[in-house]
């Protein structure tokens, strides 16, 4: 009996010892733990001067068309270089025509007034429909926004006879912006953050003396934080872009006029 208790007590005392132990090594590895390091990553940008071409609106892995040639960090990269609207007999009533696609009939074609040249309408293919669009890149990494605007010069005949109260109405614009890295990137159209607004209707009357706003990225509150940061495009339905003539005002001419956009580096009111 007595040797069984000492056995029992000198295992006890033996456990007890390894426990302790143990609790004592784990005390000592906690005071050195976390141990850090750190590493230190750098990268250098230099200014993008050059320009950025025109990106296929459906397919972001082809080139798209109407480049400007423009260079610098924020650009106007591409606009649509030509609106065909057709050919009509003259109109009795107030009228819109529709803007023709790329792949009207050359007989559907409105005849330029200088040159007598037909030249269809620079547009792009969004989910099978066709479309006219702009892109404008900013590359600053401000994020301090930007405008785009446009405004519609007398719409006149090769005699300077001027097609009256005429004006070009683009409606149901939707933005978009480029994400990923190449060879995989795809088109953004959904709100967020970074994402510019598209002015509705746009209203260009014919020989207007100021602008009209077409799309508008907000500066953030802090750099780098804005709208509009990287590759934007605006793009309408040719079925939405439509020119509107008066009754009685059109002769049996050809008329053209000109579009000029221009992209601001500030929104203003």
């Amino acid at each position: 009996m007595t040797k069984s208790r000492t056995l029992k007590a000198a295992m006890l005392v033996s456990v007890a010892s390894i426990a302790c132990l143990s609790f004592n090594n784990l005390g000592a590895s906690a005071d050195t733990l976390p141990s850090t390091g750190k590493s230190q990553a750098d990268v250098s940008f230099t200014s993008n001067g050059g320009s950025t071409n025109p990106v296929d609106p459906d397919n972001p892995d082809n080139p798209g068309g109407g480049g400007t040639g423009n260079n610098g960090p924020l650009s106007l990269d591409a606009v649509p270089t030509y609106l065909n609207f057709g050919t009509h007999t003259q109109p009795n009533v107030d009228t819109a025509y529709t803007l023709l696609s790329k792949d009207a009939s050359q007989e559907s074609l409105a005849t330029a007034n200088d040159d007598n040249t037909q030249n269809v309408t620079t547009s792009g293919k969004k989910n099978g429909n066709d479309i006219i669009y702009t892109q404008v890149s900013d590359s600053r990494g401000t994020g301090s926004g930007w405008q785009l605007k446009a405004q519609l010069s007398d719409i006149t005949a090769s005699d300077g006879q001027v097609l009256t109260n005429a004006s070009v109405v683009l409606s149901g614009g939707t933005p978009q912006y480029l994400t990923g890295e190449a060879n995989q990137q795809s088109w953004v159209t959904a709100a967020d953050a970074n994402q510019a607004t598209v002015a509705t209707p746009i209203v260009l009357n014919a020989g207007a003396s100021s602008t009209t706003d077409v799309a508008t990225a907000t500066a953030g509150s802090k750099v780098g934080d804005g709208q509009g940061m990287g590759v934007n495009q605006q793009y309408w339905n040719i079925n939405n872009v439509q020119l509107h003539v008066k009754g009685g005002h059109a002769a049996a001419k050809n008329y053209s006029g000109n579009i000029v956009w221009t992209l601001n580096s500030t929104p203003t009111a």
